[in-house]
């Protein structure tokens, strides 16, 4: 006669479950301790709760693609790729340079068919260094451009899905949250302004791995936090970065009054010690830029009526209660004013 513990036993290895239930209903020697049923139905309803939990997942996480490939269906399966405003006159032709350097294994220093000349490194929004770019290596230019947004758009959904999970929120609430971050409209707004998209599309997951690392105070999470700031940083656009450190540095004051063992001062420095991490590594870019920023006018005043032509006139606040222009793909600028300005 086998003792309860060694009846407990197969209950902790999950194969023997099944095995260990029917020799116990068949009377087979083992006991009918209220200890062993108990460990058995506990962990009945943890598998089960497991494959819930999957399976909300695995249905969430298909939705999201769908609709993702639904909405880049021009993109994905007519081969077309989107040409208004800033993309076509200035994004492409430095991401064609770009992808000309790199395919030659050079560094992308400048771009001799830009004006009298561009300096391609030292420009944040070329985004030399950023990983995503290395697809220029693999595929033709507009292909890579495709496939570019495309995992963007997957970025942007799944860091805000996995974010409204890791809150506590059920699977279905945090799909409606995927959507409407990804598909809103301020990052589809964004999306012809290309280094401000592409820094965008990370702030779900830079809030994330920032949660995870405070709450943790894990060197894992510590390093995996710094690199999704490093990759968000190096997208192209510091001030956007910076916008979604702010945002973290908020999501900090909520989290140090949810969760005692976490402090303001460790949070804190956590982030601080990341950020200087994050600029030691990325000296690559940033000094030829502070270099260019150097020689560039940017330090001298600015005349008033160059500083004010695109500030917003007090007309456009008619915008608030209707609009005054619609979407017109025949367009150079792909926009036709109802009124003229």
């Amino acid at each position: 006669m086998e003792t309860a513990k060694s009846v407990a036993d197969p209950v902790r290895n999950y194969p023997d479950f099944n095995r260990t239930l029917i020799d116990h209903s068949q009377g087979r020697g083992y006991t009918s301790s209220p200890l062993f049923i108990f460990r058995a139905w506990r962990l009945r309803i943890a598998a089960t709760e497991r494959c819930e939990y999957l399976l909300a997942n695995s249905i969430a996480l298909s939705c999201i693609l769908i609709g993702i490939c639904w909405f880049s269906h021009d993109i994905i399966w007519e081969a077309e790729v989107p040409f208004f405003r800033d993309l076509g006159p200035y994004f492409y032709p430095i991401r064609f340079s770009l992808a000309q350097s790199l395919s030659a294994g050079e560094l992308p220093l400048w771009d001799r068919h830009m004006g009298m000349g561009f300096p391609l490194l030292a420009n944040f929004q070329s985004a030399p260094f950023y990983p995503p770019h290395l697809v220029f290596l693999l595929v033709s230019f507009f292909d890579a451009i495709r496939i570019l947004f495309v995992f963007h758009y997957l970025v942007s959904a799944l860091g805000a899905y996995a974010l409204g999970r890791q809150w506590g929120y059920a699977a279905y609430i945090s799909v409606i949250a995927a959507f409407l971050f990804t598909f809103g409209g301020i990052l589809i707004s964004l999306t012809n302004v290309l280094n401000h998209f592409q820094a965008a599309v990370w702030l779900p997951w830079l809030v994330l791995t920032g949660e995870r690392a405070i709450r943790s105070y894990a060197g894992k999470d510590f390093l995996i936090f710094a690199g999704f700031g490093l990759v968000q940083f190096l997208a192209g656009s510091p001030e956007l970065y910076a916008l979604s450190l702010g945002l973290l540095c908020i999501h900090i004051v909520a989290t140090v009054k949810e969760c005692s063992a976490v402090t303001y001062v460790k949070a804190f420095l956590l982030v601080a010690a990341a950020n200087v991490l994050l600029l030691a590594v990325s000296m690559i870019q940033l000094l030829p830029t502070i270099e260019l920023f150097l020689q560039s006018r940017r330090p001298n005043n600015i005349p008033y009526q160059e500083a004010t032509a695109w500030s917003l006139s007090p007309i456009g606040l008619l915008n608030f209660f209707f609009l005054d222009k619609e979407i017109d793909r025949s367009l150079f600028n792909g926009v036709r004013l109802f009124f003229s300005h």
